[in-house]
């Protein structure tokens, strides 16, 4: 098999070449012919763990000037000569090189394009190796300079890059393709690796005396130079946002400003304050402000967890409510609040807070569902502000606040606005005061 590696200068070329291909056939007892800059056999020997002379013996270093004659196919002797089955003797491969792995940087350099064939024994080589159990491994970044003879021998090829560009000076990536006709290939992969420190000293990546091994990136910007400035706005947004959401989705604000409580009368007005209404028609009584929360649920916690209990003891102290729901994502999420018979929050729980304690949280049309084996709370959104209450009555608003009405015994100040006649007044006790049927009577307050 014929391996192409290619790539600019300092891509990862000679670095797969030595890690993926020298190291792990040296360790497997393999020969390997190298035309590679500076391969050192005592670092090599050191990082694989052999002996130096065994690894001066399996690897063999090729010198420039002799890669065309090292690598040679023997062509047949003159004559009709043949073999121990006698078949004709053809084209074969050096015994020595037989079985190899064989290593060819900057190959363009010695078989290069052109409309002149290439010499026969180069050419059966090329040819023939892969038959005589040999495999190539060839590095270039000219690819178009090297020999169509050899380039049709490959199979497979591997596009290197290094990510300097990207700020990424310690690692490349890889490209795979399969050969599926001369000069077309087809893409089956890619990774990107991180560079090995312990390889860089194995072989001469740098000319003998060049001190300067730093990436260069003068001149240049990375991706991260616009990415930077965007993602500290993001961050900054996120610092002022995420504490917003979480008192949001927890019930300490809302989008909406929240209705002024209602004055509830606490206690009932006096017998005393009663007056009486010469009609003789009883007036409408102003119900309770109290709001429907006093019939709460009656609930067994014998056997529950203390955290289920928890849930069911409020839910009997006061009536849940279904505060509110967002949708995000496709889940729900919503509050569940407990409000006492006088309006006050209890409690104010989020669902995954409910689902956390142990029951089961499930929206229905009506609302919500908690349940915990065979025990159910129903909550629904029942309205805060009920019809009839104090609360809902227009004698109560702010602009006319509800006041004890004055007592029987104390003189009336409508007395002098009174449009009845002197007549109407005869039989009238002395003494009685007149209660005009413009004042409300309030004979209890519920």
């Amino acid at each position: 098999m014929l391996v192409f590696n290619e790539g600019v200068p300092r891509s990862g070329k000679s670095y797969d070449t030595v890690k993926n291909h020298i190291l792990p056939a040296l360790k497997k007892g393999r020969t390997v012919y190298a035309r590679l800059n500076g391969l050192n056999h005592e670092k090599i020997a050191a990082h694989l763990e052999m002996d130096v002379e065994r690894v001066r013996e399996l690897l063999i270093h090729v010198p420039t000037k002799k890669v065309v004659e090292t690598f040679l196919a023997v062509p047949p002797p003159d004559g009709d000569a043949v073999d121990e089955d006698g078949d004709s003797i053809a084209w074969t491969i050096p015994a020595h090189l037989q079985n190899a792995l064989f290593v060819i940087d900057e190959i363009h350099e010695f078989y290069v394009t052109g409309r002149q064939p290439l010499p026969e024994p180069v050419e059966q080589f090329f040819a023939l190796h892969g038959q005589n159990g040999m495999d190539g491994v060839i590095m270039t970044q000219a690819y178009k300079r090297l020999h169509a003879v050899i380039r049709s021998r490959i199979e497979r090829k591997n596009q290197f890059q290094k990510l300097s560009a990207i700020g990424l000076n310690s690692r490349y990536r890889a490209r795979y393709f399969v050969t599926i006709a001369p000069d077309k290939y087809e893409r089956v992969g890619g990774d990107t690796f991180k560079y090995d420190k312990k390889i860089f000293p194995l072989y001469a990546g740098y000319a003998k005396g060049a001190t300067n091994t730093e990436v260069y990136g003068g001149g240049g910007k990375t991706p991260w130079s616009k990415v930077l400035p965007v993602g500290a706005l993001v961050v900054v947004a996120l610092f002022f946002a995420v504490p917003f959401l979480w008192r949001f989705f927890h019930g300490e604000v809302g989008l909406t400003k929240a209705p002024p409580k209602p004055a509830y009368v606490s206690g009932p007005v006096s017998s005393s304050s009663v007056s009486a209404n010469p009609s003789g028609e009883k007036a409408a009584p102003v119900k309770s402000a109290v709001l429907p929360t006093n019939d709460h649920g009656k609930y067994d916690t014998t056997g529950m967890p203390p955290e289920v209990a928890f849930i069911f003891d409020i839910s009997q102290q006061a009536r849940p409510r279904l505060a509110g729901t967002v949708e995000m994502g496709g889940n729900t999420m919503g509050v569940v609040e407990w409000r006492e018979s006088q309006g006050h929050v209890l409690e104010r729980m989020g669902f995954d807070e409910i689902r956390a304690l142990g029951l089961t949280v499930s929206m229905t049309a009506y609302g919500v569902k908690l349940a915990w084996q065979k025990q159910v709370i129903v909550v629904t959104r029942w309205p805060v502000d009920m019809p009839g209450t104090v609360a809902d009555d227009p004698r109560s608003s702010p602009a006319a606040p509800v006041s004890a009405t004055p007592s029987v015994s104390e003189p009336s100040p409508t007395l002098a606005r009174t449009s009845r006649p002197p007549e109407q007044w005869a039989g009238g006790g002395v003494g009685q005061p007149y209660a005009p049927p413009e004042l409300t009577t309030v004979s209890a307050i519920r």
